[in-house]
């Protein structure tokens, strides 16, 4: 099981990307936004490990994957804010496509 891990084994084993990218969407839909460190740390806490890819003790990102049934659940509402390194919902002043400054 993952370090840190509340969930139990079988569940942890059992869980596919489409189960961690649908827990970061109840997450976001609470909160309205999500940081990508939270997101992590959820992950790793939730699931395993094995859907965070660590390029360094500082570095790592969420498996393409996963972000690709997120991208999926969410649809057009809801935007990257690169410079935020977070999702939030889609706003009025922003620029096509789900990447923002």
């Amino acid at each position: 099981m993952g370090r840190g891990s509340k969930c139990p084994e079988d569940f942890v084993m059992r869980s596919k990307p489409i189960d961690v990218a649908a827990w970061m969407v109840r997450f976001f839909m609470q909160n309205g936004y999500l940081h990508r460190d939270v997101a992590v740390s959820g992950i790793i806490q939730n699931f395993d490990e094995k859907y965070i890819v660590i390029y360094t003790d500082l570095n790592c990102r969420i498996r393409s994957d996963v972000l690709r049934y997120f991208r999926e659940l969410t649809g057009n509402e809801v935007v990257w804010c690169q410079g935020y390194r977070m999702w939030r919902l889609r706003g009025a002043q922003d620029l096509p496509g789900r990447r923002q400054p």
